[in-house]
């Protein structure tokens, strides 16, 4: 919704998600059998476990620290608390499955309860995991060999843009059709469409690109800001000299000059290339 389509397929670049139904998660088949069910088991019980929040309190309690800091600790610890809640009630339903009862565990006991939760969830395994090194006995949880290979895994993620859609029959539609370079509408559409094909753009990198191009070393740039990036940043604009109706910098180009109403004023901030990327333009 609100992306170009071309033979009703949305332009739109992949993502992790788009990808989950086409590529395999590093070839990793859904585990079935005993480990499954007990997560499952365990599953249900987490709900009858306290709170992250409520277990660290009463660790540090019974560490005779006083209010003052343990309310100290807690403010600080907040935002991962949350974050880490349900992983960590599912690690304590797990090993009460397996026989164990945290906090009342060894080193060996936790990182037992995280390879079995791993086999299952890995997501929910590295969540877990985060959320244990919050408590003091448990820092050097970080050092376990077994850990260590665990984390090695937990790290290791699938490319956003392993695939695409099948660009040959794009660009060979695209082909076909007559550019008429006096139309902003075509011109346009063409032109987020290589944006989004060539430079992998997404709608939210396309919304903060400026009206402004700039060349160092023979290589164009457009200032933006893409998905992820806190500041806007130089992009290098591709550009496609054998192919105008498909170059990126040709094509930017001409939409600029086919809209001068879009341009600042001189010493005034420029503007955004597109204003809207979602209907109605």
């Amino acid at each position: 919704i609100g992306v170009p389509h071309v033979d009703g397929v949305p332009l739109v670049a992949p993502t992790t998600l788009a990808l989950r139904s086409v590529v395999p998660s590093s070839g990793r088949k859904a585990p079935s059998g005993p480990v499954s069910r007990l997560l499952e088991q365990a599953a249900s019980g987490s709900k009858s476990i306290p709170p992250l929040r409520d277990v660290i309190c009463s660790v540090f309690s019974k560490k005779n620290y006083s209010e003052a800091s343990i309310q100290a600790i807690l403010e600080k610890l907040a935002p991962s608390l949350k974050r880490y809640d349900s992983a960590f009630r599912l690690f304590c339903s797990l090993g009460m499955e397996m026989g164990y009862s945290f906090p009342d565990v060894t080193l060996p006991q936790v990182v037992n309860v995280l390879s079995t939760m791993h086999q299952v969830s890995p997501s929910q395994a590295s969540s877990a995991y985060s959320a244990l090194l919050k408590f003091p006995d448990l820092t050097s949880l970080s050092f376990d060999p077994a850990v260590r290979a665990l984390r090695r895994r937990w790290t290791t993620s699938v490319p956003k843009y392993v695939v695409f859609w099948k660009g040959e029959q794009l660009v060979a539609f695209l082909a076909a059709q007559k550019l008429d370079r006096s139309s902003k509408v075509h011109v346009r559409a063409r032109l987020i469409i290589v944006f989004r094909l060539f430079q992998l753009y997404r709608s939210f990198d396309l919304s903060n690109m400026l009206r402004v191009l700039a060349t160092y070393d023979g290589k164009w740039f457009v200032p933006t800001r893409r998905k992820g990036w806190a500041n806007l940043r130089w992009d290098r604009v591709m550009s496609i000299p054998s192919l105008p109706d498909f170059c990126p910098l040709t094509l930017l180009r001409l939409y600029l000059r086919l809209t001068p109403e879009g341009a600042s004023p001189e010493g005034v901030e420029p503007k955004r290339v597109f204003l809207v990327v979602v209907r109605p333009f």
